[in-house]
């Protein structure tokens, strides 16, 4: 039910905005100027600032207006993932859709993680990670890379994917635990290893590491 705050001592809620998620929402992001994303599944993409609120839906360029990951890069450009298998790129008001015609698996997607090489890491519900490495040729502006279980990866359904301290990738699967991934190998952590499970939702690493 719409937008609730949270000050650090109660929740306040805005009535106003049930009028903006007519579905429900599936991600908010925050980006350096204070400034709102939200996502929706079935009413597309809001941006919301001091003075108004925009919605962006497939009339005004998405391929989907059910969105299920939202990442911003270090460069203010937004990553949105679509239930559809569509990534989209959006950037000084364009849109650049990545999909299945550049070899992307038609799979949801659910995680976005851009790690500090500038590489986005994409994870899917079915059709493993593609990971996304700019280059400087307008015509092939990516590298493409799949990871799948064929070449290390545990489980194809990706949850969650994060970067540590030390440049590790860690990522959570719908079946096969956690993997590790250091650049060169995979390591699997299930059940077998402690895990109370091998379904796992998020991942988050403690200041220690």
């Amino acid at each position: 039910g719409g937008i609730n705050k949270y000050d650090g001592t109660s929740f306040s809620y805005n009535p106003k905005s049930d009028l903006l998620f007519r579905n429900k929402g599936t991600g908010i992001l925050q980006n350096e100027k204070g400034e709102f994303w939200f996502s929706t599944n079935g009413s597309g993409l809001f941006h919301s600032n001091a003075k108004a609120i925009h919605q962006f839906d497939r009339d005004l360029g998405l391929s989907s207006n059910t969105i299920s990951a939202l990442q911003q890069d270090r460069r203010g450009q937004l990553w949105i993932g679509m239930n559809d298998g569509v990534i989209t790129k959006f950037s000084k008001g364009k849109y650049l859709h990545i999909s299945s015609e550049n070899k992307i698996p038609r799979k949801s997607i659910w995680s976005i993680m851009e790690d500090r090489k500038g590489r986005i890491w994409i994870g899917t519900d079915g059709g493993g990670i593609v990971r996304l490495q700019p280059t400087n040729d307008s015509k092939v502006p990516f590298e493409m890379t799949i990871f799948n279980d064929q070449n290390g990866l545990s489980n194809n359904r990706i949850r969650s994917i994060i970067e540590d301290q030390i440049g590790n990738i860690w990522i959570a699967t719908g079946g096969g635990g956690v993997s590790k991934y250091d650049g060169q190998n995979f390591i699997h952590y299930t059940e077998k290893e402690g895990l109370a499970g091998n379904v796992v939702w998020s991942l988050l690493e403690s200041k220690k590491g």
